[in-house]
């Protein structure tokens, strides 16, 4: 047998173990099985004659060893996302228990996250055939005081200032700010600043959306002068008429 040293039985008797020659056998057909621990057992019929010698040449096929187990996982409140090694499981069921199953054994890492608690990451050892647990109980996370500002302008790339102090370019949401009233300011080079007051809510995001106008330019200004003059001496010539 290949591996040696398997345990022989003939018609459910035992013999020894391989390599073994076998004298004396009557004249029949002979049940052999080969037994050998880790490895699966093998069996086949002989069929012997009067002066014959017959040959059997067992290969022993191995018994593989268990290289997965599961885990359990916990969670408190129910129905949060279960990760194995940064990829997503699924959720705990209503009673709050998931199993993952067919994971290699070794060292993983678990995270149990929710929305409004702070996630839950440990480090799980999974052996062969067995299961592991992981009991993740969510603390609530903190409900932010802070909002957002989202801050647009036509044309874009326009200062951003609220209550004073520059944010930077828009289009640009302003995060981390407080909840209340803030002056949002939007200036660009050519055209008139454009101001208006918004009111921040906790967790959430107010909108500023700035139409900025142009500047009136000199060339503008000058071309309007000849006109402006000619209107004031009619007005003097229509005074003098009058007069």
């Amino acid at each position: 047998s290949s591996p040696s040293g398997a345990y022989v039985y003939m018609d459910g008797v035992y013999k020894g173990r391989t390599p073994l020659t076998l004298d004396s056998v009557a004249a029949a057909p002979h049940n052999i099985e080969l037994d050998l621990a880790g490895y699966y057992d093998w069996k086949t019929t002989v069929t012997v004659s009067a002066g014959v010698t017959r040959y059997v040449n067992a290969q022993m096929s191995s018994i593989p060893s268990e290289t997965t187990g599961r885990i359990d996982v916990v969670s408190s409140p129910a129905g949060a996302d279960v990760y194995l090694d940064g990829v997503h499981q699924g959720k705990t069921r209503s009673s709050g228990v998931f199993t993952v199953s067919n994971v290699r054994v070794g060292t993983h890492t678990m995270k149990v996250s929710m929305a409004g608690y702070h996630d839950y990451t440990t480090s799980v050892e999974v052996r062969a055939a067995t299961t592991s647990y992981v009991n993740a109980v969510l603390q609530p996370a903190p409900v932010s005081a802070a909002g957002s500002i989202a801050v647009t302008s036509s044309p874009a790339g326009a200062e951003i200032y609220i209550d004073n102090a520059y944010k930077g370019i828009t289009p640009l949401t302003v995060d981390g700010i407080s909840a209340g009233s803030h002056t949002v300011r939007v200036a660009l080079a050519g055209y008139n600043d454009w101001s208006t007051t918004v009111q921040v809510g906790a967790g959430s995001t107010a909108s500023a959306s700035a139409s900025l106008s142009p500047v009136p330019t000199q060339a503008a200004k000058a071309g309007m002068a000849p006109f402006a003059a000619l209107a004031a001496l009619a007005l003097l010539g229509a005074r003098r008429k009058r007069d």
